[in-house]
């Protein structure tokens, strides 16, 4: 019985049609351009004889499995080698993780938790402004700001899905859009004050933030017939339920109370897997 090994399959894959993801070959071109793919040797092996067989990563370091597939060995050649720094508590960083999560881009970047607010901190070596989320790409470059790394990571596969439509509907997104991130911007404002030492915080600060995040609540309240808002997940969407989970550390913001259009469209996007699997248990650090 002939063995195939994991990295020559790789390899030749490479080799025959130098790129790294999406080249479709047959077992037997493999064969042909790669001869000492199928010696046996040592570690996970397949049996050759298979119609055809799947490369698909499996999580972690340089480790793949071979799977029946359709008459195709299709290479999906995946290695985290991007770095995203988050706090598992920011709203921000939960932001970009859903798109990550939507993407299917988990195994291309590696999270890892930035250590913050913290003098002289590591963290400000990779990242001098200290915030987060921050993306390190495979190629060293840095990307700072939600908005920018969830449109970066949105275009890596040339499909893009959270774009804005063309004419008026796209100006519409972006004006929805760009009323969530308000909302968001203003309860950071208010639940940094409230982590703030009591002798220490600003009450002006504190009813202002409190106030405006009433009124923009109740305006979404009234709101969410729009389209925008129900269709395919958007970043307005996103950022909005980001928002509308601050209320885990902040109990004066009980949005709840008396919107039950707005209760009703959070939980329905909480239930999508990339939302509901990846918020953050508190949001302190913001």
């Amino acid at each position: 019985m002939t063995k195939i090994a994991f990295a020559e399959v790789v390899a030749a894959a490479i080799q025959t049609h130098h790129r790294v993801d999406g080249a479709a070959l047959t077992i037997e071109a493999v064969k042909e351009y790669h001869d000492s793919v199928w010696q046996e040797l040592e570690g996970p092996v397949l049996d050759s004889s298979q119609a055809g067989l799947e490369l698909r990563w499996m999580g972690t370091g340089n480790h793949y499995l071979l799977f029946p597939s359709s008459a195709k060995f299709l290479c999906r050649i995946k290695e985290a080698t991007m770095q995203l720094y988050v706090t598992p508590t920011s709203p921000f960083s939960w932001t970009v993780q859903i798109v990550v999560r939507e993407k299917g881009l988990d195994d291309r970047l590696e999270i890892i938790r930035a250590c913050t607010r913290t003098i002289r901190s590591s963290y400000y070596e990779v990242n001098p402004s200290g915030r987060v989320p921050y993306l390190v790409t495979d190629d060293g470059i840095g990307y700072e700001e939600s908005a920018l790394i969830m449109s970066y990571l949105d275009h890596l596969d040339g499909a893009p899905v959270f774009v804005h439509p063309g004419g008026k509907e796209g100006w519409e997104s972006r004006r929805l859009e760009a009323r969530t991130r308000s909302f968001l911007d203003g309860l950071c404002v208010w639940s940094r004050e409230l982590y703030r030492p009591p002798e220490d915080r600003s009450e002006t600060i504190l009813a202002h933030e409190r106030e405006r995040a009433h009124r923009l609540a109740d305006w979404w309240e009234g709101h969410l017939d729009n389209c925008c808002m129900n269709g395919a997940l958007n970043v307005a969407q996103i950022t909005l339920v980001c928002a509308l989970h601050l209320n885990n550390v902040n109990i004066d913001f009980d949005w709840r109370a008396g919107r039950p259009f707005l209760s009703r469209w959070c939980d329905r996007i909480v239930a999508r897997c990339s939302v509901g699997d990846t918020v953050p248990t508190s949001l302190l650090e913001v």
